[in-house]
């Protein structure tokens, strides 16, 4: 029998385990599961008291999860990054693909490099003991979107059609 994923509902899952919209539409990841990176969190956001001190308390998610809600949606993404970036209450900005290869963590740990005209994330995992090689690049074989994406099983009228809608762009098309 097939397992099928389950979300539950928002009024049962921790809303200080979450990702919350911010004033600018960004998104903010909060993941201060433990009683002391909570506490931190509660204190920088500001939290009313009430839910500060009933993190576990699941009658009080409801309103905790509206409360955090509003208050994350005051300010922009990058405000919020800021005012958390260097403590322990597990806050982080949800950032798109191009922000994140030039985030601070992620430059720190050359979690991307470049081969040849590519940028890509870096082999993972990495241990000090063993260091993974990057696939090698293709020689001459076509590299636009549309032949790569060829070469995946995908059928010309498909390519067009993401040509055409826009999210993909190519030059061969």
């Amino acid at each position: 029998m097939e397992r099928q994923a389950r979300r539950e509902p928002a009024r049962f899952r921790r809303p200080f385990y979450d990702t919350y919209e911010t004033a600018d539409g960004g998104h903010i990841a909060i993941g201060c599961l433990e009683p002391q990176f909570f506490t931190e969190f509660a204190r920088l956001l500001p939290l009313d008291e009430r839910f500060a001190s009933g993190q576990y308390d699941k009658a009080l998610w409801p309103p905790m999860r509206a409360a955090i809600a509003d208050r994350i949606r005051q300010k922009p993404r990058d405000d919020w990054d800021l005012l958390f970036a260097q403590t322990d209450a597990c806050v982080a900005p949800v950032l798109s693909l191009q922000e994140a290869k030039h985030h601070p963590h992620n430059r720190a740990r050359n979690a991307s490099v470049t081969t040849g005209a590519f940028e890509r994330p870096a082999p993972a995992p990495r241990f000090s003991s063993s260091q993974p090689t990057l696939a090698t690049m293709p020689g001459n074989e076509d590299l636009s979107p549309s032949a790569i994406l060829a070469r995946f099983g995908f059928a010309k009228a498909e390519i067009d059609g993401l040509v055409k809608s826009g999210l993909l762009t190519d030059n061969d098309n």
